[in-house]
């Protein structure tokens, strides 16, 4: 990357953006490891269902606290200076965790774990907007999630057999952790840029801003109640062994995979919000199975789907915002977009946890149907806050 502005010379875009998107691959890995394995950890080393809601919440919570400040230091300090802090702070705090002395030090990790991921994820979309031409910003987004998630598949797949090869969950989330370090290989090729604009990051479209963020926020609130505790509904339910659950979410990791690749396609038939919106409503009839259905196939298969056609359509989004912003505001909105959706899912993922500590197994049938409200409401706002929209117009 040349000094000044950060973009690549011809010769060299290809090659940056494949780094990025490699870099995303590893940590997309250590994501789903320690996704997968957290809550295993936290109940292990005693914590309470209560506490386990806390600690589900507490990255969630440090994004919220700094996401606004990140979004506006971000850009000045270079969108590649980004990358790699994220993966050396999410390295650090995920191996605190698992080899933490004190409980109060786990709660001190996962507050630098999701800085780390915070800027990981504040930094890519920017970067790869500034690497890639508007027409072809879906393609390399999906590309991009299909990656993300994909690692996922081969995370969760052998994370199901790493307790028994290693030792338990806190080795698992060691694992995790290499993987997040790893990030760094590819990442160090890239140059970083210059200093930033010290305007960067100054919002002068706070109404487009409000229109992208409220269903985020709804959607968050709903995955908050169900998602960070999806893999003990599974194995409490249905009596599953660790590598039986990392099976699953390997498949629906790579469910999503499959659907994230066609979205391009989607999207150029119906625009960028058409695709979204399909998706999204596509997914809601699949909450109910997976709440309410006793049989474990049909419950793996919605699993497989209601993830898939949800989570295929954050590329999109993404791209969408990216298209609607100028280049000064996207590093914040990608912050403060992640900020709220860590709020609703720190607020949702408490909540639950005193839900299911009151109720036990029984609470996830009404933590799932307020799931599929929200879900529903999520998908409604999209076209009525957004439909103006649609033309994807880039504002300068």
């Amino acid at each position: 990357m040349r000094a000044g502005g950060g973009v690549p010379e011809p010769g060299d875009l290809v090659s940056a953006v494949y780094r990025v998107l490699l870099a995303a691959f590893f940590a997309g890995m250590g994501m789903s490891l320690s996704w997968l394995f957290l809550n295993f950890h936290l109940e292990a080393i005693g914590f309470s269902r209560t506490l386990v809601g806390f600690a589900n919440a507490t990255p969630a919570l440090s994004l919220v606290v700094l996401g606004v400040p990140l979004g506006f230091w971000l850009p000045r300090w270079g969108y590649v200076r980004s990358l790699w802090g994220g993966a050396g702070l999410a390295a650090a705090g995920l191996g605190l965790v698992a080899w933490a002395p004190l409980a109060s030090l786990v709660f001190v990790g996962l507050v630098i774990y999701g800085v780390g991921n915070a800027m990981l994820m504040g930094a890519q979309a920017p970067l790869l907007t500034r690497l890639v031409p508007q027409e072809r910003r879906v393609l390399v987004f999906s590309w991009q999630g299909a990656l993300t998630t994909g690692a996922g598949f081969f995370g969760n797949l052998a994370g199901g057999w790493l307790p028994r090869w290693l030792g338990g969950p806190a080795e698992a989330l060691g694992v995790a952790a290499a993987l997040f370090a790893l990030t760094l290989l590819p990442l160090w090729g890239l140059r970083p840029e210059g200093r930033g604009d010290r305007r960067v990051g100054r919002v002068r479209h706070a109404a487009l801003w409000a229109r992208l963020l409220l269903p985020i926020l709804v959607i968050s609130l709903g995955a908050g109640l169900i998602m960070p505790f999806l893999n003990l509904y599974l194995s409490e339910k249905f009596n599953l062994a660790y590598a039986t659950v990392g099976a699953l979410f390997a498949f629906s990791s790579l469910a999503t995979m499959a659907a994230m690749l066609i979205q391009p396609r989607l999207a150029a038939r119906f625009g960028k919000l058409g695709a979204i919106v399909i998706s999204q409503a596509a997914s809601l009839p699949f909450i109910l199975v997976l709440a309410y259905v006793p049989y474990l196939p049909l419950v793996a298969l919605a699993m497989f789907v209601r993830g898939a056609l949800m989570n295929a359509a954050t590329p999109v989004y993404t791209a969408l915002a990216m298209d609607l912003l100028p280049e000064e505001e996207r590093a914040a909105f990608m912050l403060v977009e992640g900020a709220l959706w860590q709020a609703g899912w720190a607020v949702g993922s408490a909540v639950s946890g005193r839900i299911q500590e009151a109720l036990g197994l029984a609470a996830f049938d009404y933590l799932f149907a307020g799931m599929l409200l929200l879900y529903a409401l999520a998908t409604l706002l999209f076209p009525l806050l957004l439909g103006r929209e649609q033309g994807a117009r880039v504002l300068e």
